[in-house]
């Protein structure tokens, strides 16, 4: 299985943090703890492509190896600028951030498509993750959201993130898969350092969400 881990959507958000402040940093530790995890794993996934932008380019390209590409999608420019913000874009510029949104997605979606990807597994859940034509994967690393995310699966550090987006959202228990991230050893920490065991445990919960998300996915088209 090749997957797509798209860190493109990891940026700021309407009322988070500023555009300025550029990617959010969770992707710059989650998304290489995942890279390591899935590719140490003897799981289904042989392949991983980390689609990112202007902003996060030079930073993944550091994984860059045999079983792990990193495609570029340069931002599309409204009134001469990057797009940093899609949720602002669109509540001032309905009907023109809508057309550019779906043309960036289309060209993710052709970027996708070009390199084989069978899941895309998206950091954090910004509104212009949802590709309608390939299974997604959200990872929620920090608060719920107020609504269901728009995914096929979704993957929580904890048990108790669970329980609130199930109850408190309405989201299927069977479409959330709890995978705690490994931490890199540390000597202020150790207790929470990374090893193997909680590596293959990480995988192994979001191999599993991956082949629900392609499942899900599956069975929708054929009904």
């Amino acid at each position: 299985m090749t997957v797509a881990i798209d860190v493109d959507c990891s940026t700021a958000h309407a009322g988070a943090r500023a555009p300025s402040d550029g990617p959010d940093p969770v992707a710059y530790t989650y998304a290489p703890a995942l890279v390591s995890a899935l590719l140490s794993f003897n799981g289904p996934v042989s392949r991983i492509v980390l689609l990112t932008n202007d902003d996060t380019h030079a930073h993944f390209e550091m994984l860059r190896d045999e079983h792990c590409d990193v495609a570029m999608l340069h931002r599309p420019l409204f009134e001469g600028r990057p797009v940093k913000d899609w949720p602002n874009l669109l509540s001032r510029h309905p009907t023109s951030g809508a057309e550019l949104l779906t043309g960036h997605l289309q060209e993710k979606l052709k970027i996708i498509r070009e390199l084989g990807a069978s899941v895309v597994h998206v950091m954090s859940n910004p509104p212009e993750a949802m590709l309608v034509e390939t299974p997604v994967i959200i990872s929620l690393t920090t608060q719920c959201p107020h609504a269901p995310p728009p995914a096929h699966a979704v993957i929580v550090p904890t048990a108790a993130t669970k329980e609130r987006l199930c109850v408190e959202c309405g989201v299927p228990r069977d479409k959330v898969f709890v995978a705690p991230c490994p931490r890199e050893p540390s000597s202020i920490d150790p207790p929470v350092a990374d090893d193997s065991k909680s590596r293959k445990a990480f995988a192994a919960a979001v191999c599993e969400a991956y082949e629900h998300a392609l499942a899900s996915f599956e069975l929708r088209n054929a009904a």
